[in-house]
């Protein structure tokens, strides 16, 4: 089996859900104002009422908004990703890995020794971790 046949196929969520979710984001971003002392912003709450009404009665019509935002939700995973890790591969593992190196750790044992017979790690008998793994 290839290795993209055994992932499940990702599909957008819901529309109603969709709709459901814009309206709640669109009321908080109208009645945040409120919070800090000023007035509700209506702009948004127009904006929520538009999500919630089709959400309600008629769900498919949030279907290509909703493609739409399963698209950039992919492409964001896309880009973010790749960016973030890397972010933290040369932030944190680069740095450590240099500092090991520079204080002389070498734990697995990678340095060339030519008094050493062998590189052979010898283990007691008794040390049987491999006995019953399953």
């Amino acid at each position: 089996m290839s290795e993209r046949q055994r992932h499940k196929t990702l599909e957008p969520g819901q529309d109603a859900s969709f709709g459901f979710v814009f309206s709640a984001f669109f009321a908080l971003v109208s009645l945040y104002p409120l919070v800090i002392g000023n007035g509700f912003r209506v702009w948004a709450l127009v904006v929520s009422l538009c999500f919630l009404a089709p959400a309600l009665l008629a769900p498919r019509v949030l279907r290509p908004m909703n493609w739409v935002w399963f698209k950039f939700g992919l492409l964001l995973g896309a880009v973010v990703s790749p960016v973030v890790m890397g972010v933290i591969y040369f932030l944190v593992f680069t740095p450590v890995g240099l500092l090991r190196r520079a204080f002389g750790n070498d734990t697995l044992g990678l340095k060339f020794n030519k008094r050493q017979e062998t590189y052979w790690v010898s283990r007691d008998s008794h040390d049987d971790t491999m006995a019953d793994q399953f």
